[in-house]
């Protein structure tokens, strides 16, 4: 065989082999935000003024979203804070509806159960992002007013930043337990559109509540992906 043909084959194999390469690679990439959760259900309010997505389904049921006041709740179609959904109509304001969401969910068996609330809020200026972060994490717990805003930085989302949340430095130095205290020791997202003129504030918890029914190239659960896509509506 000619030393011209042996080069080209050569050659040739090394292509074919960089090509299966390049494709294995691709396949193994994580998938982005928008391509894992492409085929997620979104949900818009317009009367709210945000847009949310959620799976289809996850490990433990079918989500399901409602409005009542000024909060959007996304739980699972099997909670009982979505089998009672009609009779939260009737209470008085977004204060008394959280408050009956918290009763029902103190009797359910499992955190599988529990919903999410995100109440949202129309802000003129940062000073309406203090008086929402008094509210949420002091008066409606009954509390002194203890925690202020730290900083609002941007988010993965364009256009949406994160409110960051902690003591006020009079309280700074209050021991665990103390009313007067600013402890949050649970996950909170807190998201502003200064464009839109609206934030949103909601618990998340200290565990997962929308875990997939199977992993995704190591990601297990949909909570990040969902806080990620909220986005607000002018």
């Amino acid at each position: 065989m000619k030393k011209e043909n042996i080069l080209t084959i050569a050659i040739l194999i090394v292509v074919v082999l960089l090509l299966g390469f390049l494709v294995t690679s691709s396949e193994k990439e994580l998938p982005t935000t928008n391509n894992f959760a492409k085929d997620w259900t979104i949900y818009n309010s317009n009367s709210l003024g945000v847009s949310i997505k959620y799976p289809k389904s996850t490990k433990w049921g079918e989500p399901a979203i409602f409005e009542v006041g000024n909060i959007l709740v996304l739980t699972r179609a099997s909670s009982s804070v979505y089998d009672s959904r009609e009779s939260l109509t009737s209470l008085a304001n977004d204060i008394s509806i959280l408050d009956k969401i918290n009763e029902i969910e103190s009797g359910v068996s499992s955190f599988s159960l529990t919903s999410w609330e995100l109440w949202v809020q129309n802000i003129e200026s940062e000073k309406d992002l203090e008086t929402m972060s008094g509210v949420w994490f002091g008066q409606r717990h009954g509390l002194v007013d203890t925690c202020e805003v730290i900083d609002i930085t941007e988010s993965d989302t364009k256009g949406v930043y994160n409110v960051n949340v902690g003591p006020k430095v009079e309280y700074a130095n209050a021991e665990l337990g103390d009313p007067n205290g600013c402890f949050i020791n649970w996950r909170v997202s807190f998201k502003y559109s200064p464009e839109a003129k609206k934030a949103v504030i909601w618990d998340r918890g200290q565990e997962d509540l929308f875990p997939l029914n199977q992993c995704v190239d190591g990601i297990c659960e949909a909570d990040n992906y969902i806080v990620n896509s909220l986005e607000f509506i002018k």
